[in-house]
């Protein structure tokens, strides 16, 4: 128990304050590339940043709030549903997780127990501790649910924006000029070939 104690005390503030930094920082186009979010018009199209628990997204380098992205995405109810199924998701996660490591905890300190055993006619008090298997076993799948639902929805997030940003790569092909392609030709071989 103290332990525990001692690792939230320890980790809590850490996480407090890169949660401030995160919610104040405002990386400019040139970080938002560096992070491999590189955007494919620095006007128009979004990028996204992932943090451990969150995917945030970014247009001309600036943070968009919630309603902004709500405003983008109004004619594309693909990215709307992602966005707002991953946003939904992204506070349950951590929660699910937190629950799964409190399991562990109480299944591993387990209850105190007592036993009376007779040996050669002699009684004789053991003390010991009883753990649940399946409290443990609960919790780390516990755990593991939400380490994937935290996934899930920094996924999610991701594809609203790549699904947002699919106009532009369409844009751009139907543009005139050639086009290079390395790969697997028309004529079934592997190399290099150019359309006009």
């Amino acid at each position: 128990m103290k332990l525990a104690l001692l690792i939230i005390l320890l980790v809590g503030p850490m996480l407090s304050a890169e949660a401030q930094q995160i919610s104040q920082a405002k990386p400019n186009s040139e970080e938002v590339a560096r992070l491999g979010a590189l955007p494919l018009s620095p006007v128009d199209s979004l990028a996204t940043k992932r943090t451990i628990f969150v995917t945030t997204l970014y247009k001309a380098g600036t943070r968009l709030p919630s309603a902004s992205v709500e405003s983008l995405f109004k004619n594309n109810a693909l990215a709307t549903r992602w966005y707002f199924t991953g946003r939904m998701l992204q506070p349950i996660g951590p929660l699910v997780s937190g629950g799964g490591v409190v399991l562990v905890f109480f299944a591993i300190k387990g209850k105190p127990a007592t036993e009376e055993v007779v040996y050669r006619n002699d009684y004789f008090t053991v003390h010991y501790t009883e753990r649940s298997r399946p409290q443990l076993i609960s919790g780390l799948l516990l755990f593991a649910g939400g380490i994937i639902l935290i996934e899930l929805s920094n996924d999610l997030i991701g594809r609203s924006a790549r699904q947002y940003n699919a106009r532009f790569r369409n844009q751009q092909s139907t543009a005139p000029g050639v086009s290079f392609h390395l790969g697997i030709t028309p004529s079934a071989g592997v190399g290099l070939y150019a359309r006009f």
